[in-house]
């Protein structure tokens, strides 16, 4: 783990907030962490990054 990826999942987990209008928590950054492994998975990457 390194700071791009931290920097990516506190990303996902804001735009998901987002759209739930809410604030981030736990639950939206554990959602962004799931969904960076299954894009690394099926893209063949092993990080992600934006």
């Amino acid at each position: 783990m390194d700071e791009k990826w931290i920097k990516n999942i506190a990303a996902i987990a804001h735009a998901l907030a987002e759209a739930d209008a809410s604030q981030v928590s736990y639950k939206y950054l554990e959602l962004a962490a799931e969904s960076n492994k299954k894009f690394s998975k099926k893209f063949g990457r092993q990080e992600m990054y934006i």
